[in-house]
Parts: C-alpha cells; sequence; structure tokens
C-alpha cells in the first residue's frame, strides 16, 4: 500500500460499534469501519453473515440496537434516534432492480427529480443516459431491455438526485457471468468518473475485487476485516478470512524459526506476520498457486480427484500426513488418479494461524 501515513482523510461514512437485532437473534454485532469520500466499498461474506442488513440500515431501513452511524459529519443514527432514509441522500440500487415496469426510462430516471424544472430534469436525464452507455432510450420502457441495460438504468436512476453515497445490494447477481465481467468494470468507471462514494454487498469476492478499494469481510455478523483488496488477500486477519478469500487450503506446519516453518512440503521460507515462537504448531494457508507440478521435486502428494477444466487440470491432492492441497496444470500434464504427483510449494509470504487442532 502506497498511502502517505502523515495525510489525515476524512471519511464520508464512520459505522462506530454497530449492532443490529431481529429479537433475540444478534444479525449484526459492534461492526465497524469508514469509508473515505469517493471511495468504493464492498461487504463480501457468505449467504446470512449480515452484510445486507448492515447496508440496510445505513439506508434507513433498519434501526440499530446500539453505536452510532454518521455520514459527512452528521449522526444518522444511534440506538435513540434515526433520520428517515429520504432525508439521508443516499441512493440505491437493489437486486432485482426494481424499475417502474409502466414508466418509460426517462420516467424512471425523473422520479427522484421533482424538485427540478422541466429542461433540468431533461438535461439531467440526458447526462445521465449518455453516462452508462445508453444514450436515446429515453421513451422506451424497461421491459424492451437486457438485464445489463436494466441495470445501468436502475443505476442512472440512483445516481439522478445526486447522492452524497450509494449503496448497492447484490447489484449483479441476477446477471450471467458475462455480462457480469463487463458490467463490474463499467459501474465502477462510472462511479469514479463522478467521484461518487459506493458500499456495495456481495457473494462474489472475483466481483467485490473488480469493483471496490476496500473489502469487508463478514461472518456471523461480525465485520471481520475492512482493508484494501490487496491487504485483505495478502494478509487476512482471521483464519475464515484467510479460507474465504482465494479459495485456499491450509497444511500443518511447526515454527522452525521466525522466517520458517516445518511441514510435509518441507521447510517453508518466509516471513511469518503474526510472529509465532519455535515450536509453536500452526497451519498455513496454501493457495492454488502456491502448488506447482515439478517432476524432479522430491515431495509428493496423492492424487484424490482429476477435473479436466479445458486449458488445464485441476487435481485434489493428499499429502502424507492427511492434509488436502489442489493443483493446477497443463493438459499436458496427465496423472491417473491414485498416483503420486510430484509438488513444489511456491509461497512469497506465510500466511499462519494457530493450529486448531
Amino acid at each position: 500500500m502506497n498511502a502517505q501515513p502523515h495525510t489525515l482523510v476524512t471519511p464520508l461514512l464512520t459505522l462506530t460499534d454497530i449492532s443490529i437485532a431481529y429479537g433475540d437473534h444478534l444479525a449484526v454485532s459492534h461492526a465497524q469501519m469508514q469509508l473515505a469520500d469517493g471511495e468504493i466499498g464492498c461487504l463480501l461474506g457468505p449467504s446470512g453473515c449480515g452484510k445486507s442488513t448492515l447496508l440496510r440500515a445505513i439506508a434507513g431501513f433498519e434501526p440499530l440496537q446500539s453505536g452510532q452511524l454518521s455520514m459527512g459529519g452528521r449522526i444518522l443514527a444511534t440506538n435513540q434516534q434515526m433520520l428517515p432514509p429520504e432525508k439521508r441522500n443516499i441512493g440505491m440500487v437493489f437486486q432485482d432492480v426494481a424499475l417502474f415496469p409502466h414508466l418509460n426510462i426517462a420516467d424512471n430516471i425523473a422520479f427522484g427529480l421533482q424538485k427540478l424544472s422541466r429542461k433540468e430534469r431533461t438535461a439531467r436525464i440526458t447526462e445521465l443516459l449518455k453516462l452508462v452507455g445508453l444514450p436515446g432510450v429515453e421513451q422506451r420502457f424497461p421491459h424492451s431491455l437486457s438485464g445489463g441495460q436494466q441495470q445501468r438504468i436502475a443505476l442512472a436512476r440512483a445516481l439522478a438526485p445526486r447522492p452524497q453515497l450509494l449503496l448497492l445490494d447484490e447489484p449483479f447477481s441476477g446477471l450471467d457471468a458475462k455480462l457480469r465481467e463487463s458490467l463490474v468494470p463499467e459501474v465502477r468507471s462510472i462511479l469514479k468518473t463522478l467521484g461518487i462514494s459506493a458500499l456495495m454487498v456481495s457473494h462474489d469476492q472475483h466481483e467485490a475485487f473488480a469493483i471496490a478499494d476496500k473489502i469487508g469481510v463478514m461472518n456471523d455478523g461480525q465485520v471481520l476485516q475492512w482493508a484494501s483488496a490487496e491487504e485483505v488477500y495478502n494478509q487476512p486477519s482471521t483464519h475464515f478470512v484467510a479460507e474465504f478469500i482465494g479459495h485456499g487450503d491450509f497444511i500443518h506446519g511447526t515454527v522452525h524459526c521466525p522466517n520458517c516453518v516445518d511441514s510435509a512440503l518441507g521447510r517453508l521460507r518466509s516471513e511469518i506476520p503474526h510472529g509465532f515462537n519455535a515450536g509453536e504448531q500452526v497451519e498455513v494457508l496454501v493457495r492454488l498457486q502456491n502448488v506447482q507440478y515439478d517432476a524432479g521435486s522430491p515431495y509428493s502428494a496423492q492424487i484424490q480427484q482429476r477435473t479436466f477444466r479445458g486449458a488445464n487440470i485441476l487435481y485434489s491432492l493428499l499429502l502424507s500426513n492427511g492434509d488436502k492441497l489442489a493443483c493446477l496444470t497443463d493438459p499436458s500434464v496427465d496423472i491417473p488418479v491414485g498416483a503420486a504427483m510430484p509438488i513444489r510449494p511456491e509461497l512469497q509470504n506465510l500466511v499462519a494461524f494457530p493450529a486448531s487442532h
């Protein structure tokens, strides 16, 4: 990260120790995070972890059990007070698009522009349609547009009143993978062009990495880590974050020195961020790119499963101590299930956690 330590960035959105409950169920527990002006954030986690609940609380649809929510120096909510959604200057894009089917595109976008004159409304609609890459569709109706085009119109409608913050609740989940791949960076470009702050909810980490400056990994109602995508990937703060981001495996090892761990793949050498003592039992994160096929390696693993994927073959491997790994090779490396595959570990930095068993 290239952040300048002496430069103070004033946060636009601040969540301080926020908890949200439904009856006896604590949906969000003591969440803390800050989103800077012009920054795009993403709440990432499995279904039911509390990310959409947290987004709805920011929008003003859910009361706080405790904590404080503020934006631009203004308190939006505490457990004692709650500013109504329409007074928060926050735009929202929903998963199901929620365009009005009986209104044409111009009227859909103009829905939040009643305070403007007709001339100003027309100019704003034209500007936004050009921005989202759909000029000239003012008189068409939502049903005549594709899913991706409808989502762009939903974005234009949310941006029309010039909100201070834009919230997006899994906005791409209803679209096919190829369309998402092109639309996500387009939406990021639009938001960056406008300099608008945004917070998105997603369960897709590739989507999160493609759009966000900051990622908040959530599980069981807690924000486990809020940091840049690079930091979350390379320096996960918890075992869950390490396992969830990048789909890694863990192998058991014993710390030998401040920068080496003995394992079934030999002595792994790299700085260990958490600073374990010699002799401690740890679990080391090993991602797919960290395991290479190497015919000359003294280390091998038994092939449990072989999956042909066209451009490559994915092997599921079992080490001598029972640890499991995955290895991706090109199709020329064709070894049958049950055979031993010689492999070489390639870890630039060791991510280790105390052994759970």
